[in-house]
Formats: structure tokens, sequence, C-alpha cells
């Protein structure tokens, strides 16, 4: 079994591995920014794709990385923060 710390991980290097991970499975379509201030605007795609599922859908898409410090640790509670930064997110936007 392979074991992934993405724990040590910065969060800028999580949002590109994320990145990195959209343009591998969605193509090239997938345009990237990052960093503080990018409004979320982690990736974005104005054409169709076959997101989320199988089927064909019409853009746009609007990906937003999302890195929880110690998500991964042993007894961590991730869902309260994560669901707390993607709100703030949402009303940033």
């Amino acid at each position: 079994m392979l074991e992934y710390r993405l724990d040590d991980l910065h969060w800028a290097d999580f949002e590109k591995l994320c990145q990195a991970l959209l343009k591998a499975k969605l193509g090239v379509g997938v345009e990237a920014w990052g960093g503080n201030g990018d409004w979320g605007n982690d990736a974005y795609c104005q054409v169709p794709l076959r997101y989320p599922g199988s089927e064909v859908q019409q853009g746009p898409f609007q990906f937003q990385a999302k890195f929880i410090q110690g998500a991964n640790a042993a007894g961590a509670k991730p869902r309260p923060p994560l669901l707390a930064a993607v709100k703030r997110e949402c009303q940033r936007i």
C-alpha cells in the first residue's frame, strides 16, 4: 500500500498537486492559477467537460482546492474547518 503524506505539504504545494491532477484527468482545457488572493480561481475551464461523471457538461467550471492542516492525522476531524473555509470562500466569490 502506498502512503501519501499530504499533511507534509504546504498549502501551495497541495494546490499545485490538485491543479496537476485536474489537468491530467480533465485535459489541457483546464487553466490553473493560485496563491493568495486568487478569489477562488485555483483552476478554471470554459469548455465542456466530462465532469463530474461521464456525461459531457457545459462549462464554465471553477475549481477550488482547500488544504486543511493535519486532516490526515489520527483522530482528525477535518470536516468543520473545511466547511468553514468553503463558506468563507463562497462569501468572497
